[in-house]
């Protein structure tokens, strides 16, 4: 047992680290974007987006309050101050929200279920004037608790999402929808 630190350690120093893709350096700068409210609630690359994910985020909090309760009020920490902080990738395909929900871990089994619709519907009605309907788009949604993404919708516009609801899911599925995004563009 005395040895296991510096087995551990060889282990470590040992294993080369595989050096990340473009794509995930814009997923973790846009997922430490809404690790907290400090900047705001709404971000993206571009004004476009921003406004989108301002109003995603918005109409979010807004439904939230109308058909859910419980949750822990007047929580003394919280990073995000109860908001849905969002942030939205538009590209020519698609459109993507990254979404930290307060308290998501509160939100189990069918009522997951019904957030992950909630944020279906929500990013439908808010990307219908983005590009025309007759324009294919696929639409993705990531919801996040404090650390784990816990929630997704993917599909077509208009059409029936695929869900997952899990305590953790993968954040590789969200990768591809940030090829577009340079490594040295602001995401403000």
């Amino acid at each position: 047992m005395k040895y296991l630190p510096v087995v551990l350690c060889l282990l470590f120093v040992g294993c080369e680290q595989k050096p990340k893709t473009p794509e995930e350096i814009a997923f973790d700068a846009a997922n430490k974007k809404i690790a907290s409210s400090r900047g705001g609630i709404a971000y993206g690359a571009t004004k476009e987006e921003k406004e989108l994910a301002q109003t995603f985020s918005t109409s979010m909090k807004s439904l939230q309050k109308e058909f859910f309760t419980g949750g822990k009020e007047d929580r003394i920490i919280s990073l995000t101050k109860e908001e849905f902080l969002t942030y939205c990738k538009i590209n020519d395909d698609s459109i993507l929200f990254l979404v930290h929900v307060p308290q998501l871990k509160g939100y189990k089994g069918e009522v997951r279920d019904a957030l992950n619709q909630l944020s279906w519907y929500v990013a439908n009605e808010v990307t219908k004037d983005i590009k025309p309907d007759d324009t294919e788009l696929e639409l993705a949604v990531g919801l996040r608790g404090a650390i784990f993404y816990g929630g997704s919708s993917v599909g077509l516009r208009g059409e029936e999402a695929e869900y997952e609801n899990a305590r953790s899911i993968s954040d590789k599925q969200f990768f591809k929808y940030l090829k577009s995004l340079k490594t040295d563009e602001p995401i403000n």
